[in-house]
């Protein structure tokens, strides 16, 4: 008779990405709506790669850039017939 059957090892998971101190203003109040998938955050926190450069690009941004940026976005959504 053989004994129990050890445990295996978890997977391997690489370390969530550290958020720069840059990003971390511009998603310091970032909330995914409740029972909505976290589209940037993956399970361990990381940045989605998809996301990365596009929030690199807004963090770059002074407030009277992302404010124009959003302003056209804004516009854009209104043009469409989002909103």
């Amino acid at each position: 008779m053989t004994g129990p059957r050890p445990t295996p090892a978890p997977a391997a998971t690489a370390p969530a990405l550290a958020i720069p101190e840059a990003l971390a203003g511009l998603l310091a109040q970032y909330r995914p709506p409740v029972g909505t998938a976290d589209e940037i955050f993956d399970a361990r926190g990381a940045i989605r790669p998809v996301w990365a450069d596009f929030l690199h690009h807004l963090s770059a941004l002074d407030d009277e850039g992302l404010a124009a940026r959003f302003a056209r976005a804004d516009r854009y959504l209104l043009d469409q017939g989002v909103f």
